[in-house]
C-alpha cells in the first residue's frame, strides 16, 4: 500500500514538474554529443505547420537547424544563424562559461510578419555521458510588458520634468513680479519709522 502511494506521489509530482517546466520552457530537449543528434523530451516541434510526431523527434541536430532555419530565418542570416547553433560552437561557449552554461537571445521572423523572441539555454545534464540539456523560452511577452513599462516611465519622467520646469518658470516670474511692490512697501516702511514722531508725514506713509 505504501508503495502504491509512494508511486502516486511520484506521478503527481512528475505531473507537477512537466506542468511548470511547459509553463516556462517551449520545448526541452536533450543533445546527445557523440551522436550528433537532438532529442525532444517536453513541449513541441513544428515543422511544416505541424507537430513533429514521436517517431520523429530524435533527429540529427545539423537536420533540425536546417529545417528551423528554412522555415524562420531570412536567407541573408542563415550563417549567423548556423554558426550560434552549431555544436562545436555551443560546446565551445559551455567550456568557456563560469556556470557551464550557453544562453542567448534571438529573434525570429514568424510567416505572420510577426516577430517572437526567443532564449536558448544550453547547459550539461551528464558531462560523463556527453549530454546537453538544451530548452528554449519565450521572452516575446515579458520583453514587451518591460518595453510598455519603459515607456510609461519614460512618460512619467517626462510629465515630472515638465511640472518642475513650470514650477521654476513660475517662481522666477512671481521673484520678479513681486520685486519692485516688495521693495516699495519696504522703503515706505522705513519711511514711517522715520516719521514716526511726525503724525501727518506718518499717515501719508502709512496711506501709500
Amino acid at each position: 500500500q505504501n508503495v502504491k502511494r509512494q508511486r502516486k506521489l511520484l506521478q503527481n509530482d512528475d505531473e507537477i514538474f512537466r506542468s511548470t517546466a511547459l509553463d516556462s520552457n517551449d520545448f526541452i530537449a536533450l543533445v546527445n554529443v557523440p551522436q550528433k543528434n537532438i532529442s525532444l523530451r517536453l513541449g513541441t516541434w513544428f515543422l511544416n505547420g505541424e507537430s513533429v510526431p514521436e517517431d520523429q523527434r530524435t533527429v540529427l541536430l545539423d537536420k533540425l537547424i536546417n529545417d528551423f532555419a528554412a522555415r524562420y530565418v531570412n536567407f541573408e542570416n542563415r550563417s549567423e544563424f548556423y554558426k550560434m547553433f552549431h555544436l562545436e560552437t555551443i560546446l565551445q561557449k559551455i567550456k568557456s562559461s563560469k556556470d557551464e552554461k550557453y544562453i542567448f537571445s534571438k529573434n525570429f521572423l514568424l510567416p505572420d510578419g510577426s516577430t517572437v523572441i526567443k532564449q536558448f539555454t544550453y547547459t550539461w545534464l551528464d558531462k560523463e555521458k556527453n549530454l546537453i540539456l538544451v530548452y528554449r523560452t519565450d521572452l516575446t511577452q515579458s520583453i514587451k510588458e518591460e518595453q510598455q513599462l519603459n515607456e510609461r516611465l519614460r512618460k512619467a519622467v517626462e510629465l515630472a520634468e515638465k511640472a518642475n520646469e513650470a514650477k521654476s518658470h513660475f517662481i522666477s516670474r512671481i521673484s520678479h513680479d513681486i520685486r519692485t511692490p516688495i521693495g516699495a512697501v519696504l522703503n515706505l516702511t522705513d519711511f514711517a519709522k522715520e516719521d514716526v514722531n511726525d503724525t501727518e508725514k506718518l499717515l501719508a506713509d502709512l496711506e501709500k
